[in-house]
């Protein structure tokens, strides 16, 4: 008998160890925790639960008593709306309708928003039945998902309000995004392009129409390389089949050392190609036009020059003549001509010149000369203009002031 009470007292000291144990263990749980009976009445919270201080119903210090039922409190408690899901969810536990219900709710805690995961779980196994119902704070993951969200919308908000298209792949070369502006160049919805292996939809032929092999693709070597570049004469092909000309950049997306895709900029170059090539008709049309008036020159100083030297002959066999018949007072006036036509003449000459020199060519003619005969030839050739003005020229210079090499008529006429 005395083993029998040795034995019996040694059980009873081990189960209250052991319920000890599951007591301690409990209150030590993170989560907030109440065990409801079948009718949802509190049998016990653990010490998260008690210990919380904030001000919402679910955790007043009604909703920590024992034998409470804890669907009245949410009923009573909290906003009808809130209060309705959770306390058919709970019922439907403690009813058998579902061994397990779960949700998000959104709680004020001391004036602050915050997200509470709910779980109720029914253990049908236990006699009596006991269904636990827990709450976790995920109020940092909410938050985390919060920025994410925030970030994502920036980023597509970016990606959205750029002219240039824009599309990432991944190391199969398969779309994994792709911006509202690429997707109307290739002329396809955005996810009828996603998932959508590229190089085979947008790039597979070149501008000459040969087939464009995926391992000769710059895109492609970008994801075996590692290595960003840029290509400004490219063809992309429209989901139509039609092509247009593109320039972009690829780049590799990199994670801990790793590529993991790439992502492709490009701007749709057709307008300015087409300005390029009106530049160059533009271009080709004023060099036809100024060829052509280089032959219209050059004919009117052929047709001038005719009989500007028929004129400086005349003049020459007159002075010959006015000296033969002694006619002096008609030499001089004479040699004014011919020395005005010899001006004339290098005038139209150098008409001639301009146009060489506007097609970057020139020809000097060197030969030494007096200055002051030059000086003479030029005074005797604006004189009668003087005079018609009844004005007077009168030129001061040295009678030797020596001679110089050079183009003489280019000379004169500057």
């Amino acid at each position: 008998i005395r083993r029998d009470l040795v034995g019996r007292k040694k059980a009873e000291n081990e189960a209250r160890r052991s319920e000890q144990f599951v007591r301690e263990a409990f209150d030590a749980l993170a989560p907030r925790i109440a065990v409801l009976d079948e009718h949802g009445v509190i049998l016990s919270v653990n010490q998260a639960w008690r210990d919380f201080s904030g001000s919402h119903p679910l955790f007043t210090p009604t909703a920590t008593q024992v034998g409470v039922n804890y669907l009245n409190v949410c009923e009573l408690a909290m906003p009808r709306a809130e209060a309705g899901l959770l306390v058919e969810g709970i019922r439907n536990v403690l009813t058998g309708k579902q061994d397990r219900y779960e949700a998000e709710l959104k709680v004020l805690e001391n004036g602050d928003i915050c997200w509470l995961a709910a779980r109720v779980t029914r253990f049908a196994e236990q006699q009596p039945m006991r269904v636990v119902v827990s709450y976790d704070d995920i109020s940092d993951r909410k938050q985390a998902e919060a920025e994410r969200m925030s970030l994502a919308g920036r980023n597509e908000l970016l990606l959205e309000s750029t002219g240039e298209g824009i599309f990432g792949i991944d190391l199969q070369g398969r779309c994994s995004f792709v911006n509202r502006a690429a997707a109307r160049l290739f002329g396809a919805p955005a996810d009828q392009l996603l998932g959508q292996s590229m190089h085979d939809v947008t790039h597979h032929h070149r501008a000459n129409g040969e087939p464009y092999p995926e391992d000769e693709c710059p895109i492609h070597r970008v994801l075996q390389s590692g290595m960003g570049g840029r290509v400004e004469d490219e063809v992309f092909w429209r989901s139509d089949g039609s092509s247009f000309p593109v320039e972009y950049t690829a780049f590799p997306v990199i994670r801990e050392g790793k590529v993991q895709g790439a992502v492709v900029a490009f701007s749709d170059i057709t307008a300015r190609r087409e300005a390029e090539t009106q530049l160059k008709h533009a271009m080709e049309e004023a060099e036809q036009a100024n060829l052509a008036k280089s032959q219209f020159l050059a004919n009117m100083s052929h047709e001038l020059r005719t009989p500007l030297n028929a004129v400086i002959l005349y003049s020459e066999l007159l002075q010959e003549e006015a000296g033969d018949l002694q006619l002096d007072s008609f030499i001089d006036d004479l040699e004014k001509i011919r020395t005005a036509g010899k001006h004339l003449l290098g005038l139209v000459k150098g008409v001639l010149d301009l146009s060489k020199i506007e097609a970057g060519k020139t020809d000097l003619h060197l030969e030494n000369f007096s200055i002051a005969d030059m000086v003479a030839d030029v005074v005797a050739t604006v004189e009668p203009l003087v005079e018609q003005k009844q004005n007077q020229l009168q030129v001061l210079g040295a009678a030797d002031a020596g001679s110089m090499r050079g183009d003489l008529t280019k000379i004169r006429q500057s």
